[in-house]
């Protein structure tokens, strides 16, 4: 379905396929970025098939907008979980993945706007020209500066024809129904009240295996530092490659400035994920410290998607916010900012 940003359900299944760490589906889909919990309505529990959230985060810093999507696909448990864990071990099932492209359309939006703007007055920058008609936006409420919204698909908008021909004939008058339920929905949704996972002051000091299988001392690569760029990436995840290049300058821009830059990847539990993610670092240049993954720090982050940053001080304690997703741009702002004047 081509809605937010144009590319939107594109993006939103790169990251729930090639950059989630993702697990079995829940009744309450969670947009921690954009702010707000969805519980799943009588009507979407009805409807055959499985739902994702895609907490896509914000895509305009200039006018404070966030965005989330809930992916719906009328694949059976059984396939998603297939899928899911092939896509987690790197290697998907190519036929189950095809079938999720052809199947999975975003059923419900929304949205999150700052800074005292509203939806109609951020729209132009957002929507292209071709998707300003896709959406019917209601707004939630406001919470400070911040207003959100659900943004229903309009009915009479060619894109609903299309997603309504990937749902099986038998399923669609139930997908109307779910798809159009305002009422039910509102009921559902909670806005303003996400608590999101706070690693502040968190440790990453510990020993890690590096890609050949030694044990390292992130304490020893943090010391030194007034702040290390703790990256942590997935075989598997496209955007995690794309900024690879960019980290290595930073980390080469900055060293003077007392900071380090290394990677975790996080898939590398066996030789031949360490071996692949070896020849990915080759590919894209990269000379900073990469380590791999291991029972202790996985669970410790708790971490929702790929790429993730975290920023630790010379003790290697988390400080600030992470970053969550391929957001460049940020990076060399948030450093300034820890690094002070």
């Amino acid at each position: 379905m081509k809605k937010l940003l144009t590319l939107m359900l594109a993006l939103a299944l790169a990251l729930t396929f090639c950059c989630a760490a993702a697990e079995e589906t829940s009744k309450t889909l969670e947009f921690p970025e954009t702010g707000l919990v969805l519980t799943q309505t009588e009507l979407m529990k009805a409807l055959p098939g499985m739902f994702f959230e895609s907490d896509i985060g914000v895509i305009d810093e200039v006018h404070h907008v966030a965005v989330g999507t809930v992916i719906y696909t009328p694949m059976d448990k059984a396939s998603i979980e297939k899928l899911l864990e092939g896509t987690q071990a790197g290697n998907p099932d190519e036929e189950l993945l095809a079938e999720f492209g052809r199947s999975a359309v975003g059923i419900y939006n929304f949205a999150s706007v700052g800074g005292n703007n509203t939806f109609d007055s951020v729209k132009e920058y957002i929507l292209s020209e071709e998707v300003k008609n896709a959406f019917i936006p209601y707004e939630l409420g406001q919470d400070g500066e911040t207003r959100f919204y659900l943004l229903l698909t309009n009915p009479e908008d060619p894109a609903f024809a299309e997603d309504l021909e990937k749902i099986p004939e038998e399923q669609r008058d139930a997908y109307r129904a779910a798809s159009s339920d305002l009422e039910g929905l509102i009921a559902n949704i909670r806005f303003g009240e996400t608590e999101k996972a706070d690693p502040e002051g968190l440790s990453l000091a510990m020993e890690l295996p590096d890609l050949d299988g030694n044990r390292v001392s992130t304490a020893e690569l943090f010391a030194g530092h007034k702040v290390t760029m703790v990256n942590c990436w997935a075989t598997y995840c496209g955007w995690c490659l794309v900024e690879m290049p960019e980290l290595q300058k930073i980390a080469e821009e900055y060293a003077d400035k007392g900071v380090g830059v290394i990677g975790i990847c996080m898939d590398a539990k066996k030789e031949n994920k360490r071996m692949e993610a070896k020849e990915i670092l080759k590919e894209t240049g990269v000379s900073y410290p990469s380590l791999a993954v291991d029972q202790s720090i996985d669970k410790a982050l708790g971490i929702i998607g790929y790429p993730t940053t975290f920023f630790v001080d010379e003790t290697g304690r988390v400080i600030g916010e992470p970053i969550i997703g391929a957001k460049i741009d940020t990076y060399r702002p948030m450093l300034d900012s820890l690094l002070g004047p």
